[in-house]
């Protein structure tokens, strides 16, 4: 049997005589004073002792990052790892590695009644599609009428969910009219701001574009690193592919290295830390890499001005040895909002 110990991350082992059987599994007896051996050292997190039918991959990635000791590789076994709603990495100091993810095919119904501002339910064609936390944005066609900043289903009714906004203050920001999409969109890997000192290496991301209509620059990414990032980023020997919107969201000191692309609909990576405390002096790297394919819905993204884009408070960048074909705009983007400076 084991069990993690919240005060100290990594798996323990108990005897059986600790432990009783119940119809849902394998139960820990509370027993004062009993000490459980550690029968592994929290440095290498296989995902797959996560994942079940019932548990996703969002969730696995939740637990193991609590299970994560400082300095782990979180890692995984299987060919592919589809992924609906988005895994948050969550861990202070970890190794990404070897990951192959996938975005599915789109996931969508259409309003059933409109949807005028300030609403916090939607009636849609098809509840049963859906899934409480799904992150949903509501939008008449592939870029006109969006959802800016998406929202949170927090309950399902049949046909009706009820939706928490993110980052607005009301949930549905102007009036939708019965049969606009309603769209789950996710990121397929997130570094949250709890994090300080995060590599994702050799990992693989597929975003499906010819599986996913929508093209708004903001949704369904191939990774968002937290503005209030504590620390440095590192991605580097990865390959992206088929992203539907931007590929990479980035704060300063991001650094990114010897990766591969192709047919990416928006921006290789979008640069911008409008959250930035103290991270002028960060040096946010763009290096070796390679690709085919960018920006190719330019005129329907909205904000992927090149192959690399600038907005919000960025400084100290440098881009060297990459090599690009077909990107559909200029290669480096003018800096949006309050500029930047310190790029060669």
């Amino acid at each position: 049997v084991f069990v993690t110990d919240p005060l100290k991350a990594g798996l323990f082992v108990v005897s059986d005589d600790q432990v009783s059987n119940a119809e849902d599994g394998v139960r820990l007896e509370r027993q004062d004073g009993v000490f459980l051996d550690r029968v592994w050292d929290g440095k290498n997190v296989n995902l797959d002792w996560y994942i079940s039918d019932s548990i996703p991959f969002h969730t696995a990635m939740e637990r193991a990052c609590l299970a994560a000791g400082d300095g782990a590789i979180i890692y995984g076994n299987q060919d592919s790892y589809e992924v609906r709603q988005s895994p948050r990495v969550s861990s202070k100091d970890a190794t990404i590695y070897g990951l192959n993810l996938t975005r599915p095919n789109e996931i969508f119904s259409t309003l059933t009644s409109t949807a005028a501002s300030g609403a916090t339910q939607l009636q849609v064609a098809d509840g049963s599609l859906f899934r409480v936390s799904d992150y949903v944005a509501v939008i008449t066609d592939v870029r006109q009428g969006y959802q800016s900043g998406g929202n949170f289903i927090t309950n399902i009714n049949g046909n009706t969910l009820t939706i928490s906004p993110l980052s607005l203050g009301s949930a549905i920001v102007g009036s939708f009219p019965i049969g606009a999409k309603v769209v789950v969109t996710n990121t397929l890997l997130e570094i949250s701001s709890q994090c300080e000192n995060i590599v994702i290496e050799k990992c693989k991301f597929d975003g499906n574009s010819s599986g996913n209509t929508m093209r708004q620059w903001q949704f369904n990414p191939s990774i968002s690193v937290s503005g209030g990032l504590n620390g440095i980023c590192e991605i580097r020997n990865c390959e992206f592919s088929n992203t539907p919107g931007e590929n990479i969201f980035a704060p300063n000191g991001t650094r990114i290295s010897v990766c591969d692309f192709s047919n990416l609909e928006g921006s290789f990576v979008h640069f911008s830390d409008a959250e930035a405390v103290g991270t002028e002096t960060r040096l946010s790297v763009v290096e070796k890499i390679s690709g085919d394919g960018c920006c190719i819905s330019q005129e329907l993204t909205g904000h992927s001005e090149s192959f690399v884009t600038f907005s919000a408070n960025v400084y100290n960048v440098l881009i060297e040895k990459c090599e690009v074909e077909n990107c559909i705009c200029d290669c480096i983007a003018g800096v949006r909002q309050r500029g930047y400076r310190d790029w060669e």
